[in-house]
């Protein structure tokens, strides 16, 4: 892939060697340090014996200031072995040192390079293979040195694992490359390459680092117990997955101590142990630790699993009706390892029961129901027995059912709701007996009467008895008549003293009455009607 400034240089390049072969130059030969180069003196080599040749810039021939590098080839052409930088430059050849005319001309470049490359990735650290390890979702640092001349073009290339492709990171005409990566992802796994080619002389060299990218998994391991009961054996199972590479995971029982029980030998992602039952007790606990490379020795993550025995939970009484159905429950809890239900008769506890006509069976990891359909005396009443059993036991709940005949329902409801009305006009009597705020006024076989119902206060209501016990009161009436109704108005005066109470058989109270007009009378008593 070529950059602007690639093409920049090579324009300029270019533009120098054309610069050369105008101001003379007719061939241009390119040589590599400490190598071996010739030149030629075109048109002269058959007729001139014992060339001299002449470096621009010097006044005698070249081979006459001893130089041991440099020798004639067929008495014309010049050899230089060990090339330096310092050889670089136009050399002339002349077959006669007193001519004037024009001399042929040759151009030699010394290409240097590239060499001493140095590829370097940081933060990270080797394995013994020259392999680097580096973290997912750190910010790492890229650089690159090589010695050249001329400048070379240098190029950061990253080849992945999953594509075989190559995405270019970085290039540029120059010695030295440098650059960062924020939050390097996972799939940054692959080759990493740092390329620098001569442009004069074609040669490359690259250095290419293997990386790694570490990542530990995002949640602590998880374990678990699985029962095994054909097999006598109880497996402790602990995986911890997500991470790169797969972590170290180790079961230990916790028990006055670390006692191990399984080391993984290689990583891995999931680890089992497998115990002997025989050896199992209630309440024993068991711990899965677990390390990464990406994190330090201390830092371990882990799981604890503690085995018990199960625990039943159902009603244990139960009644059917003859002919109907009725469902049974039992749910365990606490049992780790999980516990395999069971259902069981109390006449053969070693039968279990089996779906079918008579019984249906729906049960998930931690509750059972049994269904019985159509209740019989004779062959459901009785005991039934939930069994749960797991690794380190078993455990039976009894559960007694009843079977009864159907009774008189109808009659029975009849006399609830008889006893009821009874209860409701009890309670309502009691109500109106003894709440002195509920007065029943008028005659009711009188024609024409009518009820009133008058609500009177506490404080009047004593006003009115002390008003009824005063001895020796003088009553004075006022008759008022509306629309055939007479309303009497009393009033009561305190008796003057010397007032006998045999007075009182001579007055006689008479109730008088309107002409009769067609309407109905009435009269209620009180201090106003």
């Amino acid at each position: 892939m070529w950059t602007m400034a690639g093409v920049a240089f090579t324009v300029c390049w270019v533009w120098q060697l054309l610069s050369w072969v105008v101001a003379g130059a007719e061939v241009t030969v390119i040589g590599e340090v400490n190598g071996s180069i010739v030149l030629s003196c075109n048109n002269m080599t058959e007729s001139v014996e014992n060339m001299a040749w002449f470096k621009s810039g010097t006044l005698s021939p070249i081979l006459s200031e001893g130089d041991l590098r440099l020798s004639l080839v067929n008495k014309s052409s010049l050899q230089i072995n060990g090339l330096r930088l310092q050889d670089e430059g136009n050399y002339t050849c002349k077959g006669n040192l007193t001519a004037t005319d024009h001399n042929p001309q040759v151009q030699l470049l010394i290409a240097s390079g590239p060499h001493s490359i140095n590829a370097s990735i940081s933060p990270s650290r080797s394995l013994p293979n020259g392999t680097l390890i580096v973290t997912k979702g750190s910010n790492l640092d890229f650089s690159c040195t090589s010695q050249s001349q001329p400048t070379p073009s240098m190029k950061w290339v990253f080849k992945t694992e999953s594509t075989n492709s190559d995405e270019a990171l970085w290039e540029g005409n120059t010695t030295s490359i440098s650059f960062s990566i924020s939050n390097i992802p996972a799939d940054y796994l692959g080759n990493h390459s740092c390329t620098a080619q001569n442009w004069l002389s074609g040669r490359k060299q690259t250095s290419t680092l293997q990386v790694l990218v570490y990542y530990q998994p995002k949640s602590d391991p998880v374990c678990w117990a699985e029962n095994l009961l054909e097999e006598n054996v109880l497996h402790l199972i602990c995986k911890w997955p997500g991470g790169y590479p797969a972590p170290h995971l180790q079961w230990i029982e916790e028990h006055g101590g670390f006692k191990p029980i399984v080391n993984a030998t290689t990583p891995t992602d999931v680890i089992t142990a497998t115990l002997d039952k025989s050896l199992l007790q209630d309440g024993q606990r068991f711990k899965c630790l677990g390390s990464h490379d990406t994190r330090e020795e201390r830092e371990k993550a882990a799981c604890t699993l503690e085995i018990k025995l199960p625990v039943l939970e159902s009603l244990p009484l139960r009644t059917c009706f003859v002919g109907e159905n009725v469902t049974l429950m039992c749910k365990v809890s606490k049992a780790d390892p999980p516990a395999d239900l069971r259902w069981l008769r109390n006449s053969s506890r070693t039968e279990e029961i089996q779906p079918g006509v008579k019984y249906e069976i729906v049960q998930n990891a931690s509750v059972s129901f049994l269904t019985i359909r159509n209740c019989s005396r004779d062959t459901d009443e009785g005991y039934f027995v939930c069994k749960a059993e797991n690794a380190i036991g078993v455990k039976e709940l009894n559960i007694w059912l009843t079977v009864m005949k159907p009774s008189n329902i109808v009659g029975l409801i009849v006399g609830l709701v008889l006893l009821f009305l009874l209860a409701v006009g009890l309670v309502t009597a009691a109500i109106l007996y003894y709440n002195p705020q509920l007065f029943l006024k008028g005659n009711i076989f009188r024609p024409g009467a009518v009820d009133m119902l008058v609500l009177v206060d506490s404080e009047d209501e004593e006003e009115m008895e002390e008003m009824s016990a005063t001895a020796g009161q003088e009553m004075t009436d006022t008759v008022r008549a509306e629309n055939g109704i007479i309303s009497h108005t009393t009033l009561y005066h305190c008796a003057p003293e010397g007032y006998s109470a045999e007075l009182q058989s001579d007055v006689s109270m008479e109730e008088e009455r309107p002409k009769p007009d067609n309407e109905s009378e009435a009269c209620s008593f009180s201090s106003e009607c």
